[in-house]
């Protein structure tokens, strides 16, 4: 198993995930991760509790520019 930085996420992102006890990402995030941060749109399906969520929001929130005035994302739930 990979763990957070191995998929391109932030020393500040790992840091933070690990201090929510999240340290080695599930099985949907390692496959659903990387075409995500390559810009390609996924579809991922997995039980309740697999970490879909997050495996979704880590790529967007690692494409924000905090200085930024404008939307930078829109999720459709």
């Amino acid at each position: 198993m990979t763990h957070f930085d191995q998929l391109g996420s932030s020393e500040t992102l790992t840091a933070l995930l690990q201090k929510q006890g999240i340290t080695q990402p599930t099985p949907v995030q390692e496959q659903a991760i990387p075409p995500m941060r390559a810009g390609r749109d996924v579809i991922a399906q997995a039980q309740t509790g697999t970490g879909k969520t997050l495996a979704y929001l880590l790529p967007l929130l690692a494409r924000i520019k905090p200085q930024g005035a404008a939307a930078q994302a829109l999720v459709i739930a």
